[in-house]
This record gives structure tokens, sequence and C-alpha cells, in this order.
């Protein structure tokens, strides 16, 4: 039996074997989201953090407050996000899946965010996203799905695209997040606090887990451009349809309607 840190250490070294050659990455990516559809029924798995110490599990919610959330269960500050879940790796603390039985007396909660804003800023902050691979740089998206979002042809045709991957072939950061919180229709967490109101719902969470005070990481230099003004009436539609569920029992069921009373007084305002 491989113990779990030789496991780690093998995967980083075919990580970084790979990772030389483009087309073995590509490769690479995609027989291993294969292998996990036709094991698992899904490209990308739910992952959570299992803190044993506070008896505590987060569910993991990309591009939601979750670098902060995971500095906060470090007790550490990092530069970026993949130091983060290097160290996570590490030390043990990133599971796939659902939380084993073992738990179920534990903590578990999450953070989520309107659908819509939450889109944008995978587009803006994930989909463009450079990492560096044995000195190169190298864009996450062109390998995943078999390059199906490698040409970046803006928000509406990303959003299109988006709208047409079902949860089981998704990326994590535009997976439905009731996919993440939910397993067959039964909640996986006690407490979801919004990103909208963050500093509130988590000082519940911090009370029930014991955590520390929540900070912003991974803040972005790139202009804030109102993520309201990424979306027309089509595409708006689109997307609620898409994440129909995260809107109705999220919290979000009136986001449609508010947004396009946005998009028609833009147009108003243009004409």
């Amino acid at each position: 039996m491989i113990k779990k840190s030789n496991k780690r250490f093998l995967v980083v070294l075919i990580h970084n074997v790979v990772s030389r050659s483009k087309m073995l990455r590509f490769l690479a990516v995609n027989a291993y989201d294969t292998f996990s559809l036709i094991v698992y029924g899904v490209m990308r798995r739910r992952q959570y953090i299992e803190d044993n110490d506070r008896k505590v599990i987060y569910m993991v919610n990309p591009k939601v407050a979750c670098s902060s959330i995971q500095e906060c269960i470090i007790g550490e500050k990092f530069e970026n996000e993949n130091d983060i879940h290097l160290e996570m790796e590490q030390r043990g603390l990133i599971h796939y899946g659902c939380p084993p039985k073992k738990t179920e007396n534990y903590y578990k909660f999450s953070i989520v965010r309107n659908p819509f804003s939450r889109l944008v800023s995978c587009y803006e902050y994930r989909y463009h996203k450079k990492i560096i691979v044995n000195g190169r740089l190298v864009r996450e998206y062109d390998s995943y799905l078999w390059g199906k979002f490698s040409k970046d042809e803006g928000f509406k045709k990303f959003a299109d695209k988006v709208c047409m991957t079902p949860d089981s072939l998704s990326d994590q950061t535009f997976i439905s997040q009731t996919y993440l919180l939910y397993d067959n229709g039964k909640r996986l967490v006690d407490d979801i606090g919004k990103i909208e109101n963050l500093q509130d719902d988590f000082a519940i969470i911090r009370r029930k887990s014991g955590l520390g005070e929540i900070g912003h990481s991974n803040s972005s230099t790139r202009a804030q451009k109102n993520w309201r003004d990424y979306y027309d009436q089509e595409t708006a539609c689109r997307v609620y349809e898409r994440y129909k569920n995260d809107f109705e029992m999220l919290g979000y069921k009136d986001e449609l309607e508010k947004l396009l009373i946005y998009i028609q007084n833009r147009n108003i305002d243009k004409s």
C-alpha cells in the first residue's frame, strides 16, 4: 500500500514531467478528467477541507472567499492561492467527494454567491488566469474539456458554453453551487453564508467553528467593472436557467428581475 505522502510525491512528479510539454499536459488533464467522469460520474469532484482539531469541515466553493477561508483554517497569510492550496495538500487537509460518516458530528459550512456575479468572476479572474509551470506560463482552461474553452470570444460566448455544459463536465469554478452543497437532495452543510453579507454571516460561522476573523485574499489589481454590465437580456435569462437551482435554493430568486431592470435602464440611458 502506497503511503499518502508518497502518493502526493508521485502526483507532483508526474505533474512536473507532463507539464514540460503542452501536448502531454493537454492529454494528461483530459485523461484524468475522463477517468474521474467514468469512476465518479463527474469530471471535477467536490472538495472539502477537514479540520480534525476543530472538528470543522469547509465545503470548498471556488471564487467565493475560498482563499480567505483557507487562510483562516491554516492560520497563516499567503502570497497567492496556489501557495495556499499547496500548503493544504501538504498538510493533508484537502479531501474529495462527500464527507464520510465519521465526520457526521463535525460542524460543516460553506459560502455562496449570486450566480450572475460568480460567473463573471470566473470569466475575469479564472478563465484568463495563467500559472507558472516549470518556468512556463500556462492558461489552465487551455487543456480543460479537450480545448472547448481555449478560445476567448468574450463573456457572452463564454456564458453560452457554460450554459451548454452540464455539471458532470463542469469545472469547479462554474459548476452549480447546489451540486457542491447537496448530494441527492441532502444538504451537506449546517450553515450557508453569503459573500454579499460575508462579515455578518461569517461571524456566526466563527462562533460555531472556532475560526479566526476572515481577511481578504487574492484581490485583483484589474479594473473593477460592474458585473451587471457583462450581461444582456438573452445571456441573463440563459444563465438563470443554467443555475435555476442555485437561484431558487440559495436565496437569489429575485436576482434575475433585478438584473433585467438594470439592463433595461442601462439601455434607456444609452439611447
